[in-house]
């Protein structure tokens, strides 16, 4: 009886301990360099897929603690030949919150994002250029071990980000700053919610005077199709309220309802119009079109 109740002690310190070196190794190894590279390779190489461009990662760094988070570094989306701008898109930092374990396979589940100081660069080329827009595709990409076939994620916020809108073909400039947002996300519809907001935005018009916006909306976007619900843009003497669709995103369909107020007085200042302009001038319309063209 002795002899049993001792190999049945063994049996449980051995078994304690083998599973105290594979928690423990696992746990060691998600905080390790190895493990980091992993991170950054997965993500780095699914962008690049998904959106051919070049991307790269400035460095990965873990929350050591309770290595329940990883951050991403300087992250940097290239933009194609002949932009002003060499970058479409850059982030200060990736900071990815919870399920940071699931990066061991493929199919990662996340459970919240936030993006400090993103800066995006939406660029319309001049007219007889190859391209017309710098806005990537979402593309399947080719097959590689490093690239993630599925994400799942809760939440993701945004702050401090800046959007730049520039029309090279019109000579308009659009310069969102201080953007924050919140975007809930509907894994079964492939939905993305939320609102959007930023205090300044700057529509600069040709060699006109500039003009400054308050933004704020909702928006919703599923896969190639971009909702705007009731977006607003309050200025001086100026104000649009805008909702519709744009889709395909990637071909710049548009089809959106247009109500706006502005002061006479305002639009003389801007436009710098010598004779006298008085009153106010209200306008409900609606802009079908495609990539820059108007009906």
């Amino acid at each position: 009886m002795w002899g049993c109740l001792k190999a049945i002690f063994w049996i449980f310190v051995v078994g304690g301990v083998l599973l105290f070196v594979i928690i423990g190794g696992g746990w060691w190894y998600i905080g390790s360099d190895n493990f980091q590279d992993l991170v950054e390779t997965r993500i780095a190489a699914t962008l690049k897929a998904r959106l051919g461009r070049d991307v790269t990662i400035g460095g990965v760094a873990f929350d050591r603690l309770h290595l329940r988070q990883v951050i991403l570094n300087d992250v940097r989306i290239a933009n194609p030949p002949g932009t002003v701008n060499p970058y479409f898109a850059t982030v200060k930092q990736v900071v990815i919150t919870g399920g940071v374990e699931s990066f061991w396979g493929r199919d990662i589940k996340i459970g919240r994002i936030d993006l400090i100081e993103p800066k995006i660069d939406f660029e319309i080329y001049p007219a007889g250029s190859k391209l017309v827009h710098n806005f990537p595709h979402w593309d399947a990409g080719p097959p590689s071990k490093y690239t993630i076939v599925h994400l799942t994620l809760g939440q993701m916020f945004v702050k401090g980000g800046s959007f730049t809108f520039l029309d090279r073909r019109h000579q308009i400039t659009a310069v969102a700053t201080d953007f924050a947002s919140q975007i809930n996300i509907t894994q079964a519809k492939d939905l993305y919610a939320g609102v959007v907001t930023s205090p300044r935005m700057r529509l600069t018009i040709q060699d006109y005077l500039p003009i400054d916006f308050d933004l704020r909306g909702g928006v919703r976007y599923t896969p190639g199709k971009l909702e705007l619900q009731s977006v607003a843009l309050k200025g001086v003497g100026l104000e649009a309220f805008i909702s519709g669709n744009v889709a395909p995103l990637g071909d710049g369909v548009y089809d959106l309802r247009v109500t706006s107020q502005a002061d006479l007085q305002r639009i003389r200042q801007v436009f710098r119009v010598n004779r006298l302009l008085q009153g106010v001038v209200s306008m409900d319309t609606r802009l079908r079109g495609k990539q820059g063209t108007f009906t």
